[in-house]
């Protein structure tokens, strides 16, 4: 059973592999005895190519009293070799961050997708993921792309939702799945309420992709293996 915490939008529901695809406030999901509690929060990731940028002075993550920390872990095989397991979790406190501006988590992902997630063997797709328009202005600081090993390309902006004024984010026209940067912006970005945020995702499913895991192709859907596919923004944020 795989369940991804990292999805944190709401109205939740699971598809049918159990990952978790919205969410819903208040509200266990139970599946074969295990229980996801909500509301959660996303903190942070580790991506293949994403380096460790900290956080900008004057800023914090909120970590309430009594919170509960779940870690998801991806291992995958490399060549016949065994590789030592494990990883270290530290965290750093002042006392002075209660007056640091508290970043929070969102992702652009799955949840409002034009489309199920799905590339036939042989075959090509687009896809369009567009955010509701947000309620409230919102300062960004990090953005994080993610895509699995079939992508070609990526692109992200926001989009006044009356005016069609548009705000570049991160357009990326060769996706490298090896390497997946975390972007930093050198001041914080503000995104007006009112905005939406649009993720735009190619595919190529074709024996001519040379990063495709399987040859001859073989259909793609979404999941959280790295021989299935996902299509997200990860985006820090303050308000």
């Amino acid at each position: 059973m795989e369940v991804d915490t990292s999805h944190i939008l709401r109205n939740s529901v699971l598809n049918q592999k159990g990952v978790i695809i919205r969410q819903d406030d208040a509200h266990i999901i139970q599946i074969t005895g295990l229980k996801v509690y909500q509301p959660f929060s996303f903190m942070g990731l580790y991506l293949p190519g994403v380096e460790k940028r900290p956080l900008t002075a004057g800023y914090s993550y909120l970590l309430p009293a009594h919170s509960d920390i779940s870690i998801q872990v991806h291992y995958a095989c490399h060549g016949d070799t065994a590789m030592p397991g494990g990883f270290e979790l530290q965290f750093w406190s002042r006392a002075d961050n209660a007056k640091n501006t508290i970043v929070k988590t969102m992702v652009v992902g799955e949840s409002y997708i034009n489309k199920p997630l799905f590339i036939a063997a042989g075959k090509k797709e687009n896809f369009l993921i567009k955010h509701p328009p947000l309620s409230k202005t919102v300062w960004l600081h990090k953005l994080y792309p993610h895509m699995h090993q079939r992508g070609v390309y990526f692109e992200s902006y926001a989009v006044n939702a009356a005016t069609a004024d548009t705000i570049r984010l991160v357009r990326i026209n060769r996706w490298n799945y090896r390497w997946q940067g975390n972007y930093v912006l050198p001041t914080a970005l503000k995104i007006d309420a009112g905005y939406c945020f649009v993720v735009k995702g190619e595919f190529d499913n074709t024996a001519a992709n040379p990063n495709n895991p399987f040859l001859p192709p073989r259909d793609a859907e979404e999941g959280m293996n790295t021989s299935d596919e996902m299509l997200q923004m990860f985006m820090e944020y303050s308000e």
